[in-house]
């Protein structure tokens, strides 16, 4: 569940970035792609092979993993995964 509030508009604005893959975020990726898949589709073996293993299957074959930091947080991911030159 993701929360929505009012927020103080006087209070200082959340720290937004939006930074590429590293290790610690591993957890982050699992659990917002498997929230994701399997409330949209069913979880399949290249599913869990890309989440068990992103450096190998999503970096190595010249893809991208980018994540949303709030407060030095991460909130959201996104992957490029290739299909092809030129194709994600």
């Amino acid at each position: 569940d993701r929360k929505c509030y009012d927020r103080d508009m006087n209070a200082r604005p959340p720290k937004i970035e939006v930074v590429v893959y590293a290790e610690e975020y591993l957890p982050a990726f699992v659990e917002f792609n498997r929230e994701w898949i399997e409330l949209h589709f069913a979880l399949e073996a290249m599913d869990l092979a890309q989440l068990q293993a992103p450096q190998k299957s999503i970096l190595d074959p010249g893809g991208e993993i980018f994540f949303v930091l709030e407060n030095d947080q991460p909130v959201a991911t996104c992957a490029m995964v290739p299909h092809g030159e030129r194709c994600y």
